[in-house]
């Protein structure tokens, strides 16, 4: 005999297994239905993080950039004049270790060549006058203008001369040790030299075209040497070719300046 209750509690128990068919259905609806929106929800996502990396990014360069700005300028000089100064002393170090050879031939090209630099400022010039004086003495040293104007060029000369073309003393120096002496001082200060002896050039050879200082040749005038069976001789820098012929005419000689044509 089957008790009530146990027939109650067996239908009671097929109810529940036919009843959770529709809720569990219905779960998985909306499961799938979640897992269709999930993917949007997720790229919205990926898109506000990727804008917020941007924006930090763009905010850290803003924030050094004003550093930078904020930096003062003469810092940034200092820091431009140490990169300029080490760079320079490394390159003239690196240059200077293997100086360029200077020219052995007697016929380079002025091209080929380093200008020329001199230093004629008056303090320069002014210092070489007290050593000029102690080689030659003050009488030989002369800064008056109308020595300047006539040793800066003349009438005859095709050159035509300017105004600030002078120079800043004449000497007169009477032997070679003195000449010698005074190509020191300006070899040494960088001081330009010209020569100068009769001024009698049609082309202006002895135009200081960069000022410094004129020699004048005058007291060196003399026959040092004639060699008759050479036909050669030795004179200082200011003897004259007239003055020459008279002295060769004792011994049957002349100097011939240009030739002579024979009529």
């Amino acid at each position: 005999m089957v008790h009530p209750h146990s027939i109650a509690l067996r239908g009671a128990l097929r109810s529940l297994r036919a009843r959770p068919t529709l809720p569990q259905q219905r779960f998985f609806g909306v499961s799938a239905r979640y897992q269709a929106e999930k993917p949007q929800a997720s790229f919205k996502s990926q898109l506000y993080e990727s804008t917020q990396a941007r924006l930090k990014r763009e905010r850290a360069e803003q924030e050094r950039f004003a550093q930078y700005q904020t930096q003062s300028p003469g810092g940034r000089y200092a820091a431009l004049l140490f990169a300029l100064v080490f760079f320079s002393t490394g390159s003239y170090y690196l240059g200077s270790l293997k100086p360029a050879a200077l020219p052995t031939s007697s016929t380079s090209p002025l091209v080929d060549l380093e200008p020329a630099q001199h230093n004629v400022s008056p303090s320069n010039l002014q210092a070489a006058w007290s050593d000029f004086v102690e080689i030659l003495g003050k009488e030989n040293v002369s800064t008056t203008p109308g020595d300047l104007d006539s040793h800066a060029g003349s009438d005859w000369s095709s050159y035509s001369l300017k105004e600030n073309e002078k120079p800043f003393l004449i000497l007169y120096p009477s032997t070679t040790e003195e000449v010698s002496k005074i190509m020191k001082v300006c070899h040494t200060r960088i001081i330009p030299v010209t020569p100068y002896s009769g001024g009698t050039s049609l082309e202006g050879h002895f135009a200081p075209t960069r000022g410094g200082v004129c020699i004048d040749f005058r007291r060196m005038d003399r026959i040092l040497q004639l060699n008759k069976s050479d036909l050669d001789v030795v004179v200082q820098p200011a003897l004259g070719w007239e003055e020459l012929n008279e002295e060769l005419t004792k011994d049957g000689l002349f100097f011939p300046p240009t030739q002579v044509p024979v009529l």
